[in-house]
């Protein structure tokens, strides 16, 4: 049964540069057309790219970083023999541009309707990237990973001192690669994200707490008030306190 057909645009629903983790419940089969960081699926991450096709397939756990548009088909399957082959398609491939081509004339011959066309042209679709040769490599999925280690450990140590060089000692590879991997796959440098967090934890604290600028500046990993004072105005073109001050008179 069909759930959804549509091109979509994440712009069009997220604001963010990370969407929400969630859960599937359909089987998600997505052409991608446009991608600026990279997809989720089960904790490993896939760079976008304009050739690049995702299957994911039910209680898999999601989540996007970045914009992305692509021709989007969800749908559901109560067939046991059918839900077995459909397991064993891969759940990022990277394809010919020629047969991207083909998969979206295919594309075009669907309808959010259940028809036999449709249900036909999904088949076929399914069968090509089922038989692609062009499937994410191991080298992608490990890169991955070590960047994911990165962040998990900038989510939980960002309120503290951070070190380029305690990623090194951490993932054993050198600083400049650490970062490339980073970019790569959060589409953000290290030293970006790790100040988004930083300023976030300062308009948390500057909205819920009375505590002193100095102690916010501390309590959110930055080496000093005016350090803090100085990112805060960068990004978001006032000072701390103003911001606390306009939000105040709004509320």
């Amino acid at each position: 049964m069909i759930y959804k057909r549509e091109y979509y645009k994440s712009t069009n629903y997220f604001s963010c540069d990370i969407t929400p983790k969630r859960v599937t419940q359909y089987y998600e089969l997505e052409i991608y057309d446009y991608g600026t960081g990279c997809a989720s699926i089960d904790n490993i991450l896939y760079p976008h790219n304009q050739n690049m096709v995702i299957f994911s397939k039910p209680f898999q756990e999601r989540f996007t970083i970045g914009s992305f548009n692509c021709y989007a088909i969800h749908f559901t399957c109560e067939d046991n023999e059918i839900c077995q082959i459909l397991s064993n398609i891969p759940d990022c491939i990277i394809i010919d541009p020629l047969i991207k081509k083909q998969l979206l004339n295919l594309y075009e011959l669907t309808t959010i309707e259940n028809n036999l066309e449709t249900i036909v042209s999904i088949g076929r679709i399914l069968n090509i990237i089922k038989n692609s040769n062009y499937h994410i490599h191991n080298e992608i999925t490990h890169n991955s990973k070590i960047a994911m280690t990165v962040k998990e450990y900038i989510d939980n140590h960002y309120q503290s001192p951070i070190h380029i060089s305690d990623f090194e000692k951490m993932v054993h590879l050198s600083v400049n690669y650490i970062r490339k991997l980073f970019l790569d796959c959060y589409g953000v440098t290290i030293h970006k994200y790790i100040t988004e967090l930083r300023l976030s934890h300062v308009k948390k604290l500057l909205l819920s707490t009375d505590l002193p600028i100095i102690d916010i500046a501390y309590k959110s990993g930055f080496s000093s008030q005016s350090h803090m004072n100085y990112m805060f105005k960068s990004v978001f073109g006032i000072s701390p306190l103003k911001y606390k001050k306009m939000q105040i008179g709004t509320q």
